[in-house]
């Protein structure tokens, strides 16, 4: 009985030694953890969420981080890649705005298409069109209003376009109330889903050139009018000469 009393006291001051003794060494071992090993980690953490909404009005923001340690080589690092985000940003946003001074610039529609010949967009109508006749979102060239023949001609020439073709050309003719409009479009191919139609009102070329080629019709029949005009006074010349002959010849 004494030993087991005995053995029983010192196995419950072992038990409260160890337990004073790890609860001494655990608690300075998770402050250590949480002061020292993941303080930094956290504020790391904190400052890269909040990197964004701190620095909203700044073009390239900046993680701000002392010392030498493992995670000054990690905000170092984040530096670089916001930087070279940054530049990227910028040479894109200095791209599209280039893109779209000369897209205002142009006089002519830019239409997007997929494989199926179905208007994807329309950025503007062309100068003296407006609204553009004939093509809507969402659907394919009218043949009511450009015939089924030019259509078809339009959709064989998308197709080939697809398939390999670098830049298609088709004319197209819009039947509306002001009056028959004439397209021009040139077609490319800008992925495997869409393909790009610059579209031109020519119209007004096209009514220039059949004047012109009216003028050159009346031009031509002047000449001709003017030549057998000259040839019917050559040959009536030649016929006075050889009827003067015969007629002094036959003279008494």
């Amino acid at each position: 009985k004494s030993f087991a009393s005995v053995t029983e006291t010192a196995v419950g001051r072992l038990a409260c030694f160890i337990a004073v003794g790890g609860i001494l060494f655990v608690l300075p071992l998770f402050w250590f953890q949480s002061r020292v090993l993941l303080n930094p980690l956290t504020k790391m953490t904190k400052e890269v969420s909040e990197l964004g909404r701190r620095n909203s009005d700044v073009d390239c923001p900046r993680l701000e981080w002392r010392g030498k340690d493992e995670f000054a080589l990690l905000a170092a690092s984040v530096n670089r890649m916001l930087e070279t985000i940054s530049a990227r940003s910028v040479s894109i946003a200095q791209a599209d705005a280039r893109h779209q001074a000369l897209i205002a610039c142009l006089p002519d529609a830019l239409a997007i298409f997929d494989p199926g010949g179905r208007v994807v967009a329309i950025t503007k109508p062309p100068e003296g069109a407006d609204p553009m006749p004939g093509l809507t979102p969402g659907d394919a060239p009218d043949a009511a209003v450009f015939g089924q023949g030019p259509v078809d001609g339009f959709l064989r020439t998308l197709g080939e376009i697809f398939r390999g073709r670098k830049v298609g050309k088709v004319e197209l003719e819009a039947s509306s109330v002001g009056g028959v409009r004439h397209f021009d479009l040139r077609v490319t191919r800008m992925d495997e889903y869409f393909a790009l139609a610059v579209v031109r009102d020519v119209t007004e070329e096209a009514a220039e050139h059949s004047l012109r080629l009216a003028a050159e019709a009346r031009a031509h029949d002047s000449m001709k009018r003017e030549s057998l005009i000259q040839l019917a006074a050559g040959i009536a010349h030649d016929l006075n000469n050889v009827l003067s002959i015969v007629l002094n010849a036959a003279a008494p």
